[in-house]
């Protein structure tokens, strides 16, 4: 049994490899294959100890392949079913000796207790003999132990492993954008020091807060919980009715006494005469004793500031005039009735003391500061007490937070962040996933450079917030290494085939082609979140087949996207071609694959040539959107989940795709051999042209392609000249067959 000293030494040793040769696996000369004549090896690495919000490069990691039982083998399963499902997480399985427990997890006296979690991190290392390649990256969640015989001593255990999603499926609900904002996501973000988000459901009796150490606040009057809901980023907020009053008491500090204070309010309508709306008692510090935030009719209306001292006196005024002068300056009519971020900061310059008041708008349109000096010492802030006066109409509050980090700068730091606010609405979906996954400390693979707009993010787990972006893009959410990726439906259009297989050169062994209706969508009604909704419909295929509705709900920006996303799922729902839901290949029989193979990720796309007699000739063009993989010493074998491509190749201005027709049929029989054709084009804008740059082309009729290489006639019916047998169909055609374009221009989403 190794000894806890060895794991620690094993550990760094690999932990300083990772460090030279860098991250993923280890760089290797490129070799020849060299499998099946040389068996199959792995290696398994596990990162004991390791914490799951660093890092991965950080890990340390364990060599255990010499406890690995080769000859069983290891499996995997990646990625989905097809293209309507959803990646759920990977697995993957394989079975350790287990001499003297070591690798029973509550075992005291084994080396790894208290290292070993049902989320250690486990590695694994595949060599067909051109040098080690990562084959899965996830955790370990079940070690159940096992015995061989009745003696006890032919212990083993049989290691499942998932992938991140997993453990994301399980999560706890997102708190809001503004929530999330406020508290920070990122490293050196500016942390509250008290923080009431004030999203408190309905049936609450008190604003919980968001921070340590930091009191429950109980408003006295009337205050109606998760009342004013309009507030994109945060959950609804409380409405303070008129004399309604909450006390927020700040807990004490010692970073010098220079503090600020962040609040949302929305003011329904002009108070008349003057409000305070909060208050700030200091902890008796200093020359001010209170700071008040009044609102005030004018004439000019506007929002001030005064700071008093013990005896009641001002001795500082701070103000913003709601007359649109100056920057960020607004109308009356534009603060009142809307959501203002207000900012209350004391700072020193020197021997005075600068009370500064500021006012941002929710949609980040500027920010006006104004600040009133005074001489005297600094104070730190106890109490903060927001308030709708007995004069005024209700006014609604939220996201009261404290900060007292001496380095803020009051006209920015102090603005939250106008995205956030808004709920990140017109954040492109890719862009939403890498920012999703950084502040949740887990990695992300995202390469995309354009994607579809969405709406606010919404409050479910991390994963739901995945699939959203998911969901309204049409793109797809995978695992990568110990993190998350995400494949744009951008990046899914006209990709280059990354792996060709050959029918003809034994490849795909008994392949099983399916026809079905199980995809078959010729209706999509597609709705928004408190938005409208639309329905698309391909009326041809619905005479063909029958109706194939269905119906979804996606988070995109605008109501206006909705037909679009409608009309690209009946695109993707009505591809008229073979399913091939499990495409078996087995890599030892077929090692010239094992190169192409290794360089092939999810989403990729895979093209099969010279299919069985009796389905169509043309080349099969897929997409791999999932797969199960077994390999042992001797064997290694490979099941593909695939969807067509063709739905993917889109309209290109460098492509060879061309705007097709809608209304061209055969004047007369055609036979197989004939290479002149006689078009009639019933709707005048269908014309084909007859310029001889735009040709050749194919042409699809009744299954035949063919190259059109000249066209005759400005008007109806037009001569084509042909050249037959593109595909290997040569058929006889009847008078009235529709004539298509091959590759007609299909505009992406």
């Amino acid at each position: 049994m190794p000894s806890a000293a060895y794991v620690r030494q094993a550990s760094l040793a690999r932990r300083r490899r990772f460090r030279r040769a860098g991250w993923p696996g280890i760089s290797t000369q490129l070799l020849p294959v060299t499998f099946p004549a040389s068996p199959l090896s792995m290696r398994v690495h596990i990162a004991l100890g390791a914490d799951l919000n660093a890092s991965h490069l950080t890990w340390n990691w364990l060599d255990v392949t010499e406890y690995v039982r080769e000859d069983l083998g290891v499996s995997l399963t990646l990625g989905r079913r097809d293209e309507y499902g959803r990646v759920t997480a990977s697995k993957a399985q394989l079975k350790l000796r287990n001499p003297d427990g070591i690798f029973v997890r509550l075992n005291p006296t084994g080396p790894y207790f208290g290292l070993l979690s049902r989320n250690t991190p486990i590695w694994i290392e595949l060599n067909p003999g051109s040098g080690f390649v990562d084959r899965y990256y996830g955790y370990i969640n079940e070690l159940p132990t096992r015995w061989g015989d009745q003696s006890g001593t032919d212990s083993f255990v049989t290691i499942t492993c998932a992938g991140v999603m997993r453990r994301l499926a399980q999560g706890e609900v997102l708190r809001s954008a503004v929530t999330r904002s406020t508290l920070g996501t990122t490293p050196g973000d500016y942390v509250p020091l008290a923080y009431w988000p004030m999203e408190d459901g309905a049936e609450s009796l008190s604003f919980l807060p968001a921070t340590l150490n930091t009191q429950a606040v109980i408003p006295t009057g009337t205050v109606a919980y998760a009342a004013q809901s309009d507030l994109a980023g945060s959950r609804p907020l409380p409405v303070f009715d008129s004399g309604a009053s909450a006390v927020f008491t700040v807990p004490s500090y010692t970073t010098g006494g220079l503090w600020a204070l962040q609040l949302l309010l929305r003011a329904p309508s002009e108070p008349s005469p003057s409000t305070t709306i909060a208050a700030i008692d200091t902890g008796g510090e200093g020359l001010i004793a209170r700071y008040e935030l009044n609102l005030s009719p004018g004439p000019p209306s506007q929002m001030i500031l005064r700071g008093y001292d013990v005896f009641g006196t001002v001795q500082t005024v701070a103000q913003v005039l709601f007359d649109g002068t100056g920057p960020g300056n607004p109308l009356a009519a534009e603060f009142y009735g809307e959501w203002w971020s207000v900012r209350v900061a004391e700072r020193t310059s020197g021997s005075n003391v600068i009370a500064y008041l500021g006012l941002a708008a929710i949609d980040g349109s500027g920010a006006a500061v104004n600040g009133g000096s005074v001489a005297g010492g600094h104070s730190t802030i106890a109490t903060v007490t927001i308030s709708a006066a007995s004069t005024t109409d209700q006014i609604a509050f939220g996201h009261a937070a404290v900060f007292t980090d001496p380095g803020f700068s009051v006209s920015t730091d102090l603005v939250l962040n106008a995205a956030a606010l808004n709920g990140w609405a017109g954040e492109m979906a890719h862009e939403r996933v890498s920012r999703l996954c950084r502040e949740a400390s887990i990695p992300a693979h995202v390469t995309a450079s354009s994607s579809v707009a969405m709406g606010p993010q919404g409050t479910g787990t991390l994963l739901d917030e995945l699939r959203d972006c998911e969901a309204a893009d049409g793109g797809v959410l995978y695992e990568h290494q110990f993190g998350i990726a995400y494949q744009a439906l951008s990046e899914r259009c006209n990709q280059p085939v990354t792996l060709e297989l050959d029918f003809d050169a034994g490849h795909i062994i008994m392949p099983a082609p399916a026809d079905d209706d199980q995809r078959l969508r010729n209706e999509w009604t597609v709705s928004r979140d408190g938005g409208s909704f639309a329905t698309y419909r391909d009326d041809a295929n619905v005479a063909l087949n029958g109706l194939y509705d269905d119906q979804a709900t996606v988070n995109v920006e605008t109501d206006t996207q909705l037909t679009d996303v409608a009309a690209w799922k009946v695109h993707i729902g009505t591809v008229d071609e073979y399913r091939w839901p499990g495409i078996p290949i087995k890599l030892h029989g077929s090692p010239d694959l094992i190169p192409s193979w290794l360089a092939t990720p999810l989403g990729s796309r895979v093209t099969i040539d010279n299919p069985p007699a009796g389905l169509p000739p043309d080349q099969i063009d897929l997409i791999i959107e999932g797969y199960t993989e077994r390999w042992d010493t001797v064997s290694w074998d490979v099941s593909l989940n695939t969807s067509p491509a063709s739905p993917y190749e889109v309209f290109d201005l460098d492509g060879e795709q061309r705007l097709d027709s809608g209304s061209s049929t055969l004047t007369s029989d055609v036979t197989s051999s004939a290479t002149s054709l006689s078009v009639t084009t019933s709707v005048s804008t269908d014309l084909w042209t007859t310029d001889s740059a735009e040709m050749p082309f194919p042409l699809l009729i009744g299954g035949e392609v063919m190259t059109v290489t000249a066209i005759a006639g400005a008007s109806s019916p037009q001569t084509f000249t042909v050249t037959r047998s593109v595909n290997g169909v040569t058929k006889a055609h009847l008078a009235g067959a529709e004539v298509h374009v091959r590759d007609p221009i299909i505009p992406a989403l």
